[in-house]
């Protein structure tokens, strides 16, 4: 049998000298999207190096790989990371460190196992730690008996072994940042399937799990609960560097959600937000616009164009008390036959806290379907006028509703515009953070008038 012990003839060189020395050698060449390591991938590998059970490090670092019970995974998670661990070793030039990090000590059928190793015996006698090899060696004989050669060249060999694990660990060992692509840290198979569904980075990945909430992966195919369950494990033990975190909504179906849980999950910005998580800059609000008249001059009880749209949205046909506890009653048996009546109306229309200076929006969650058709085109129509115009809507003139109908027309693509980017396409509930109405251009062109119109209102 062959004996590495010699692999390590010199001391390792400093990682960080050596990486620049990588970079050099044409490091960065390596292929897109190459795969990379992370603390957990040396944690996991210092307990196969040490013929430990790997079943508690397999489940805290490397389940995003698989189930432990996969044992093809498992080992070609281990045949991969071995063979990356000798890749960095040649580009460094350190072809001896490239051999050694690919022994399986496991696998040497002399490798004796009556005593424990000199690493184990470190472990539980720290104050030799600092101590020459020699002196270690004398007081693991003092305490076990003096070791046989097989005994001496495998623990030699697995001292260099883990040597060599901690400086590849300081010279490679990335964490997962939120740019990332998901190939770079998921396996192929399951960073394709992603992919296909048009979740490429990190951070479009918790984008998505936050903005759908408990059933984010429904429509992505080959990923069902137990591989969400993995992903998910997977960035939270790692969102300290990703520096974004999931949800706590996520974890439970929204019926099971209190309301204060998901009213949180979409924050008031000035920003696409529904129209009750709207803040219209007071600069923008319209309480001076270009076409408003003096207060005592409007027939409407509002003072902004905020407070004018929901005039407007409250005057069209509402919903009778009758059909109100008709729709509540229906949404509690949605929610679940199990709940207490007292506490299942509470949940039936959660309440909006209203933030300082604005209305009460509580309705805005009892619309009839005339008023849910009404608020999606003056929602839209709001937003557009701030985010994309940058205008009051009691300021709009003929040129911008030309601008508008041309929106209407011919939506930007998602990311182009700061106005509803994902207009066309239909959404589930409102919480979520992808909801944007579908428009409709005729129909809205002529309802943007009338909210325009209202916002003004003297006669």
């Amino acid at each position: 049998m062959h004996d590495y012990t010699d692999a390590l003839t010199t001391v390792l060189p400093d990682p960080a000298g050596s990486a620049q020395a990588g970079a050099s050698a044409g490091e960065g060449a390596s292929p897109r999207g190459r795969r990379k390591l992370h603390l957990g991938h040396f944690a996991f590998m210092r307990a196969v190096v040490q013929g430990l059970d790997t079943r508690q490090s397999w489940a805290r670092y490397m389940r995003i790989e698989g189930e432990h019970g996969d044992r093809r995974a498992v080992r070609a998670t281990i045949a991969w990371v071995r063979d990356e661990f000798a890749a960095a070793a040649r580009r460094e030039r350190r072809h001896g460190l490239a051999r050694l990090v690919q022994v399986d000590l496991t696998a040497l059928k002399d490798a004796p196992s009556a005593l424990p190793t000199l690493e184990a015996f470190l472990d539980a006698h720290p104050e030799w730690r600092d101590s020459s090899q020699a002196e270690q060696w004398e007081a693991f004989e003092a305490k076990h008996g003096k070791p046989d050669v097989r005994l001496q060249r495998h623990a030699r060999l697995l001292t260099k072994q883990l040597d060599a694990l901690h400086w590849l660990e300081a010279l490679i060992a990335q964490p997962p940042l939120a740019g990332d692509a998901l190939g770079a840290w998921l396996n192929p198979a399951l960073a394709g399937h992603l992919e296909k569904a048009g979740i490429v980075t990190v951070a479009q990945l918790i984008e998505r799990i936050n903005g759908v909430g408990f059933r984010w992966m429904g429509a992505i195919k080959a990923i069902g609960r137990a591989k969400a369950e993995r992903i998910l494990d997977w960035l939270a033990d790692h969102e300290a560097s990703i520096g974004l975190a999931i949800g706590s909504h996520v974890g439970r179906p929204r019926s099971a959600l209190a309301p204060a849980e998901l009213d949180a999950v979409v924050r008031p910005a000035t920003a696409l937000r529904p129209l009750e998580k709207f803040r219209v800059p007071a600069d923008l609000d319209g309480r001076h616009g270009q076409f408003r008249r003096p207060r005592q001059d409007c027939l409407l009880d509002a003072d902004n164009d905020y407070a004018a749209v929901l005039v407007w949205l409250r005057a069209k046909t509402g919903l009778t008390p009758a059909q109100r506890k008709a729709k509540t009653e229906r949404r509690l048996g949605a929610r679940g036959a199990g709940q207490p009546a007292a506490a299942s109306a509470l949940r039936s229309f959660p309440a909006i806290p209203a933030a300082p200076g604005t209305p009460d929006l509580e309705w805005l969650n009892a619309l009839s379907h005339t008023q849910r058709a009404y608020r999606k085109e003056a929602e839209r129509l709001l937003l557009w006028a701030i985010l994309e115009r940058g205008k009051p809507l009691s300021s709009l003139t003929h040129e911008d509703a030309q601008a508008y109908q041309a929106f209407l027309a011919d939506p930007p693509p998602p990311g182009a515009a700061r106005a509803p980017a994902n207009a066309g396409r239909r959404c589930g509930a409102r919480s979520r953070r992808d909801c944007r109405p579908p428009p409709s251009a005729r129909r809205s062109s002529s309802w943007a008038v009338s909210i325009a119109s209202w916002s003004t209102r003297t006669t």
